[in-house]
């Protein structure tokens, strides 16, 4: 074998550069056991914390934490939670918004027409015009302060927890009722209402409005004008939700609750983090680094499998400095593969996309990380596909190029047969020591008398 420098000509030397296709079916399998391998690195690590007092402790804390936040959400009615089959909450999916405004549409329209029944009889007289006959409205009461989702946050609850404005301040003067009828009026976005100013009574939607409001949302009538009613109520509802959304955030009752959760869920969310780093670290030492300096010429396992080979770009064999140079490089675009492993291993809320620091104010997670690192990758997919040479810029990094050795032939073992054949040919092939070299019974000898036939009576 030839040698240049401190390195020797490789074998491969005339062998052709390594297809993109078969690259990529080699990253495929180096990906997957990467994946693999670190998502049960994850799940071992996650028991592990779990056995950790001080790390369960967080636990249980924001798990009280959180129920508590929902309990605190639901008292304001401004979120409603379903009940599951044995009695509990259920406070892992809310009820779609959507549902609750349409509750919040049928007891609006029970209320008008509690409040002018004989006027709306009087007016409307087809046989499904009443809606307390409708089986939709059955299950439905007529609406008030203390059912009303946004009266009942403005005037109920707040009269109970506005201690020291924490809430919001009323001007001099102000009532909660008059506080809350003022919001609902500047609001409003096309919605027709009666205010009922001067007395404490519950606004209600004008009657016109509410008929046309049932017509549409129980039969889906009314055309243009009924989608017109049901989108200004939303719009002036959706108003004043977001406002007690943030009053509510504000507030003392909240942010006591929220700090704690938020605290111990940081904590959790850095041991998290820092264990699926790690298990990053060790799959890649085991799949890839470890196979990579095994090997004689840098293979990781998928390579191996694809017949890729690593050599210097001078087509001289690959040092393993060269190596450990193309694996660093390896390190980031592989290091996507945590989107998936960390992903199955705990979904999106198992603390891997909590802020690690900042940058400009902006929080920057181990997500975060993930995601910007996809860019390597994608660089060295693109400069494989557009160089002749098919290299990234792990191999450009590591002066290294990936030679396709499926079609290779050893000359040097063909030539060494055939000059065994060589030698044999001209070994004389041994006789057998059973076998005498002059045995006259292996052919006929006319000199030697035949023996004596006893039946012939000759002596």
């Amino acid at each position: 074998m030839d040698k240049l420098g401190n390195q020797y000509v490789s074998s491969y030397r005339n062998e052709g550069y390594l297809p993109v296709s078969k690259r990529l079916t080699a990253g495929f399998v180096d990906v997957m056991l990467l994946i693999i391998l670190s998502f049960g690195l994850m799940i071992a690590s996650s028991e592990i914390a779990m056995a950790v007092p001080s790390y369960s402790e967080k636990i249980e804390t924001i798990n009280a934490s959180r129920v508590a936040l929902y309990e605190l959400q639901e008292e304001t009615l401004l979120y409603e939670y379903p009940v599951d089959q044995e009695g509990n909450k259920d406070y892992s999916t809310p009820i779609s918004q959507n549902k609750v405004f349409e509750k919040y549409c049928y007891e609006n329209i029970l209320y008008t027409y509690s409040l002018c029944k004989d006027e709306w009889d009087l007016a409307y007289t087809l046989g499904n015009d009443d809606p307390t006959a409708e089986a939709k409205l059955a299950a439905y009461s007529p609406t008030s302060y203390d059912t009303d989702r946004l009266a009942y946050f403005y005037v109920t609850y707040a009269s109970a927890h506005n201690e020291n404005g924490n809430l919001f301040a009323l001007q001099q003067g102000e009532t909660y009722i008059s506080h809350f009828k003022t919001i609902l009026r500047n609001a409003s976005a096309g919605a027709e209402w009666d205010y009922f100013d001067g007395d404490d009574r519950l606004p209600a939607l004008s009657m016109a409005f509410a008929h046309r409001l049932y017509r549409y949302l129980v039969f889906s009538e009314g055309g243009q004008d009924g989608l017109n009613a049901y989108n200004f109520l939303i719009t002036q509802y959706q108003t004043l939700f977001d406002d007690a959304g943030q009053i509510l955030y504000r507030s003392d009752a909240y942010q006591a609750l929220y700090q704690t959760y938020f605290s111990a869920y940081g904590e959790c969310s850095r041991v998290v983090s820092l264990f699926s780093f790690l298990s990053y670290v060790a799959s890649f030492l085991l799949l890839i680094l470890l196979p990579s300096l095994l090997f004689k010429n840098g293979e990781t396992l998928g390579l191996f499998l694809r017949k890729g080979t690593l050599l210097h770009q001078d087509r001289l064999e690959v040092s393993k400095g060269q190596v450990l140079l193309r694996d660093l490089a390896s390190f980031f675009t592989s290091f996507p593969t945590l989107l998936v492993s960390c992903y199955f291993a705990g979904g999106f809320n198992s603390g891997w996309m909590y802020p690690l620091f900042s940058i400009g104010g902006a929080g920057v997670s181990l997500f975060n990380l993930t995601l910007i690192s996809l860019i390597f990758p994608i660089v060295n997919l693109a400069m494989a596909l557009i160089r002749k040479d098919k290299r990234g810029f792990t191999e450009l990094l590591s002066n290294t190029i990936l030679i396709d050795r499926s079609y290779y032939v050893d000359h040097r073992l063909e030539a060494e047969d055939e000059k065994e054949k060589e030698e044999e040919a001209k070994t004389p092939t041994p006789v057998s020591a059973e076998v005498p070299y002059f045995d006259s019974s292996c052919f006929e000898n006319t000199e030697r008398p035949k023996p004596f036939d006893d039946d012939s009576g000759s002596h």
